[in-house]
């Protein structure tokens, strides 16, 4: 078959943290098909022949019909779609008696007189692109809520200490304490500056 185109944690351990958020894929498997001006096959990819269920050996010079609708005689509106650079959406086999939905995006290719004489197809498992998608945004989420966890648990304790470290700044004492409760500032401000560049920018550094 062919159609045309609960309450959140507030507590996160980075070691949780370092597990829950290893790099999403980053691509999915895509195949190669070629054909010609007519809509017939001049090649077909080994991963695109998987993702189609097809042998790619016995499709040469097959109409492009003859693939996505297997026993059809003809179809010039999969032709159509191919000749406009169109986007094709497919359920193939996966050999389990079910279908995978799969895509399949043309893009033409000119002579050095502009005419299209060959058109090559892109072949993708939309099932896969999809689950690429989710756990992007699964890791971009547990990011997040890593951020908010740091920003949270750090901040609030610096900006405690930093506030009661003024106040006794501003009071009278001898030179050896202020030298000490001045440094101790600096060393806050210090560590302050990493907090926000980890949780900003995602760089440990001053």
């Amino acid at each position: 078959m062919f159609v045309f185109c609960k309450q959140r944690e507030t507590h996160m351990d980075l070691c949780t943290v370092t597990r829950t958020t290893a790099q999403a894929p980053s691509s999915v498997d895509e195949g190669i098909m070629l054909l010609d001006a007519d809509g017939y096959c001049t090649y077909l990819g080994s991963t695109a022949a998987a993702l189609l269920g097809r042998h790619p050996e016995n499709m040469r010079d097959v109409p492009l019909p003859a693939i996505v609708q297997p026993g059809a005689n003809g179809n010039d509106d999969v032709v159509r779609v191919m000749r406009r650079g169109g986007r094709l959406l497919y359920h193939a086999p996966d050999g389990n008696g079910r279908t995978i939905p799969v895509e399949i995006r043309f893009h033409p290719v000119a002579d050095d007189d502009g005419k299209n004489r060959r058109y090559v197809g892109v072949v993708r498992n939309l099932d896969a692109v999809e689950q690429m998608e989710n756990d992007l945004r699964d890791q971009l989420s547990r990011e997040r809520l890593f951020k908010e966890c740091i920003s949270h648990h750090f901040f609030n304790p610096l900006c405690i200490a930093q506030g009661y470290l003024q106040l006794v700044l501003n009071r009278e004492s001898n030179g050896d304490d202020e030298v000490m409760l001045k440094a101790t500032r600096q060393a806050l401000a210090r560590i302050e500056t990493v907090v926000k560049n980890v949780v900003y920018d995602g760089k440990v550094r001053e």
